[in-house]
Formats: C-alpha cells, sequence, structure tokens
C-alpha cells in the first residue's frame, strides 16, 4: 500500500529511466548521431576521427543534461565550435540545435524498432494508481515508448509516477499514514 495525501489526484511521471528502461537506447542514439558528425567533421577538417566513447562520453558528457546542453558540452570537450542555431534547423545542418535533433529522431527510431522494457514495478505501481482512480500523466514521449511497450494487442500504456511512501501492500490508499519525517528522506 502507498500512503498519498487526500488532495493528491495526479501522478505525473516521466518515463526515461523512471517508468521505462531507456538509458541504453538513449546512449546508442547518442553514439550514432555524434559517431556520424565527427566522421563527417573528421573529412572536412582533416582531423583525425575518434568515436563517442561508451560509457566514458556519455557519462562525462550528456548523461542527466537537457540534449541540447549535452551536444554542446561534448563538442566543447572535443574543441569543436558550431553556432546554437534554431530550434527549425533541419538535423542534417551543423548546428547545437540540428544535431540535438537527430539525437531526438535516432532515440524515437530506436523505441519504434526495438521497443523498450518497462520496469516491472512501475508497470504495478501505475496499474494500482488506475485502479484508485487516480489520473496519471507522463512526457510528451509517452505515446511512442507506451506503443513500444505494451504487450502485442494491449491498449495499456504507462501512465505518470509520484514517489510516495510505502505502507504495505502493493495498491494505493489514503489511510492515516505514518508522520513524514525529515530524517527518512521520504515523502
Amino acid at each position: 500500500m502507498f500512503c498519498l495525501p487526500d488532495e493528491m489526484t495526479t501522478c505525473l511521471f516521466d518515463l526515461d529511466r523512471v517508468l521505462t528502461q531507456t538509458a541504453t537506447i538513449h546512449a546508442r542514439a547518442w553514439k550514432e548521431m555524434f559517431d556520424e558528425f565527427l566522421r563527417a567533421w573528421s573529412e572536412r577538417t582533416g582531423q583525425t576521427f575518434d568515436e563517442f566513447h561508451l560509457p566514458a562520453d556519455y557519462d562525462m558528457y550528456v548523461d542527466g543534461k537537457r540534449r541540447f546542453d549535452g551536444v554542446h558540452s561534448f563538442l566543447e570537450a572535443r574543441g569543436i565550435e558550431l553556432p546554437a542555431g534554431a530550434p527549425a534547423d533541419p538535423p542534417e545542418v551543423a548546428t547545437i540545435h540540428a544535431l540535438g535533433k537527430r539525437k531526438n529522431e535516432l532515440v524515437l527510431r530506436l523505441i519504434r524498432e526495438q521497443g523498450v522494457e518497462p520496469y516491472e514495478g512501475s508497470v504495478h505501481f501505475l496499474e494500482a494508481a488506475r485502479d484508485a482512480g487516480l489520473r496519471r500523466q507522463s512526457s510528451r514521449r509517452a505515446p511512442t515508448v507506451a506503443t513500444s511497450c505494451a504487450p502485442p494487442g494491449s491498449s495499456r500504456s504507462p501512465g505518470g509516477v509520484r514517489r510516495v511512501q510505502p505502507c504495505g501492500s502493493g495498491s494505493l490508499a489514503r489511510p492515516s499514514c505514518p508522520p513524514k519525517s525529515a530524517e527518512s528522506g521520504q515523502l
């Protein structure tokens, strides 16, 4: 059982690494995008091609950062300066926005082609939230990811998450919850 405040009516979740195991897909998309760019850069500038190294470059420069910040961080580490560009830049031009857009296209393609696995605990929590009548919402990428991890023929799709305090069984309820403690770190 998870204790929820009476006023809580909605759970909001991020899909990436919260509901679904997408870290490896993101890492592969970063590598594919950067390696493609670095090969073309090497041909244009005469610099030696040095691939995007997994997991080192992923962990150091892009993991946990906003997409465009990750592009900038990695290129800066390689001594490559590109203009920021604009959100309307097509993915094939050499700007920070275009490379970020290309990476996003690759992530979506990989998700469609290979699917993603949901975390088992997330599926159970979402089902319990649904059964408790809570509204569930997830990120803008939800339709693509949900389609890729729902069982064939199923209309089930992941919803959203809020960290809650475990109270017992696997259902959601609003009984009298134990007092929250600042030392416990629990919500």
